[in-house]
Formats: structure tokens, sequence, C-alpha cells
């Protein structure tokens, strides 16, 4: 597929958000899923970002899908030299869920482009880590179907596994009703793998949160306009996830339900946010984005637009709210932490899924 020739992909991303058109690189005309890029274009306005300001933005490889597909890592920074804490952004755990990679995508183009004055605040006191297509398997799945695949192929990596399931829980806990913490079932979309951390992207997240410790995450899904901080399991770590959330819903210009479990009740779903809070002690929301007047409902209607807006304007307007939230949440998570983190020990897994 041809690409657009841009001579200033930052500048094109930003005009987009204000216009209503957030991609660099949509589909052909006539392919269902316009205007989300495809796999191709998603994956080439990752590298492209990069070169474009290789001062400010570093490519890494975080390891490869269980499909084969590079797991791309952005870092912005100040480009200074000077070695500042880390937080971290994702988007695409599930792999129909587009809204959350162009939203993460949405927020690398705020912090890269230099001019915006929260985004200087954040880059003075941290290098932001950006995995924006965690599940490239799942969203290369969803455009080949055009969205009408079914979702045990779609949500899921090529293995079948629902990585959000994948984490791995501590043997002393509840479960969540209705599912919400996994199936053992490999033929449900909500199967947690053979065993915790079993695909090679619940591995790549774990390994980044051990080098890097995240001090902070915001991680963007879809959909229901929620807030949803990790499950942690101290009135400290606590209170900083609070602090987090309500600086995330004060910065939005439509604001999203805060749904915090007390840190004294153990309900876990194997998630990427406990993981991280287990492994670094970070900070972690959980973001479901939109609201139901974004979305497209009825008999008719294929899952992957219950998931995604279809219009431009709302995509745009989605992705521009929520990411200036992150950056306020990741700013308030600073202020709590100075930036500092530990791991929390004594949280042992099951060696396999009860």
């Amino acid at each position: 597929m041809s690409r657009k020739k841009l001579p200033d992909l930052i500048m094109t991303l930003l005009v987009s958000i204000a216009g209503g058109w957030l991609f660099a690189s949509a589909g052909q005309a006539g392919e269902g899923l316009a205007p989300y890029p495809s796999f191709a274009a998603a994956e080439a306005e990752v590298r492209d970002l990069a070169q474009t300001r290789p001062e400010q933005v570093q490519l890494f490889i975080a390891g490869k899908s269980a499909g084969d597909h590079d797991l791309l890592l952005l870092r912005v920074h100040k480009g200074d030299g000077i070695a500042r804490p880390a937080a971290l952004i994702g988007g695409g755990i599930h792999g129909d869920e587009y809204i959350g990679n162009r939203t993460a995508m949405a927020a690398a183009a705020m912090l890269a482009a230099g001019d915006d004055p929260l985004a200087s605040q954040v880059l003075q006191r941290m290098d932001v880590y950006i995995l924006p297509l965690i599940n490239p398997d799942g969203y290369a799945a969803t455009w080949e179907s055009e969205g009408k695949g079914p979702a045990k192929k779609t949500r899921t990596n090529q293995n079948g596994v629902d990585l959000n399931r994948n984490f791995g829980k501590p043997k002393a806990r509840l479960d969540m009703p209705l599912g919400y913490s996994g199936s053992r079932d490999p033929d449900s979309t909500r199967y947690v793998g053979p065993a915790p951390v079993s695909e090679p992207e619940a591995k790549a997240v774990r390994d980044l949160a051990q080098k890097y410790r995240f001090f902070a995450a915001v991680d963007f899904h879809s959909s229901g306009g929620m807030i949803i901080p990790a499950l942690d399991d101290d009135p400290g770590s606590h209170r900083g996830l609070a602090k987090m959330a309500r600086a995330y819903r004060q910065a939005q210009a439509n604001r999203y339900l805060i749904v915090m479990f007390p840190w004294w009740l153990p309900i876990y779903q194997g998630s990427m946010e406990e993981c991280l809070y287990r492994e670094a002690g970070t900070l972690a929301v959980l973001i479901e984005l939109g609201q139901s007047k974004d979305f497209e409902r009825g008999q008719n209607v294929s899952e992957f637009w219950g998931f995604n807006p279809r219009p431009p304007e709302t995509i745009a307007r989605i992705a521009k709210d929520n990411a200036r939230a992150a950056l306020a949440a990741l700013l308030a998570a600073f202020e709590y932490t100075e930036g500092k983190t530990e791991p929390r020990p004594g949280r042992e897994l099951a060696g396999n899924f009860p």
C-alpha cells in the first residue's frame, strides 16, 4: 500500500486532530474500517514519528508477538541527555479496540510536537514510553476481516489468548464475577492462556516494567467511559491511584466515571495494570474510552463499531481529549511519587491457573 508523503508528519498529526482526521495514512478507499488505518499504515505511523523527530523520539522493538509481528515501543523525551523517571502509555491490547491505538498515538504526537505547555511539563519531569500496538496480531486480524471476524480471532493474539487476562493472579484472591477474570476454556474470548505470562506480548510488558520501573501508566481500552485504577494492596498506593484518576477526570471535556475497588478487596483479573503494579509498584490506570453516544449499536451493526466510533470528528475528539487527560494523570502521579517506585514483594503467582 502506498503511503501519503508528507513533509512534516508531526504537523500533519496535530492538524488532523484539530480538523477531525487523525490518521497520517488511512486505508484505501472502499476498505471496510476506514477512517481507521490498516495494520501496515498503523505500524508505519509509529516508525515515521521516530524518523521525523529523532532528537526527541526513539523507536525500540520490545519483542515479537505470537504472530511474529514487532512490538513497537516509542520513547519520547526532552532530548537534553538527562535521565528522568519513566512512565508508560499503552493501547491496543485488545486487537479490535482501534480507538485505543488512535489515542495512544495522539498522546505520542502531542508529546513529540514540542509546542504544547502540558506536554512540555510532562517531558520536563519524565520520559514517556508508548506501546501503541500491544496486540498487533489482533489488530491485523481485525483489519483483514474488516471488523467482521469473530472476537476470538480479533480481540486475542494469534494463540487465541486474551492478553489482558494472561498476566497471572496471586494464589490468595477472589475472581471477578461474570467471567471478567478470564476463562480456562481455550475457546473462550477471555481465555487466560496455558500459564501466567505465557504469551510473548505479556512477557514483553513484564520485562519493560522490570527494566524501566514505570512510576505511572495509562492504558487505553474501549468502550464504556470509565477510569479504572489497578487493584492495589496498600493505602498509600490507593491514595496515589485516586489522585491520578481524579486528575485524569478533571482534565477531560467529557468526564468519565471513576471505578475503584477498595485496596483490601483482593479481586484480580490478571490484567496488565496488575502486572505493572506487582512488578514495579506502578500507579497504573485503565481507561475505557468513549460514551454510549459515541458508538453504533444495533442488530445490524458489527461488533467492531460497537467498540470504535466511526465519524472522524468523534475519533479525533476522543483521542485528543483523552491524550491530554493521560498527560495530566501522569503529572499527578509524578507529584505524588516524585517519580519513585518499588516492586511489591510477596505477591506470589499461581504456577498454573486454578
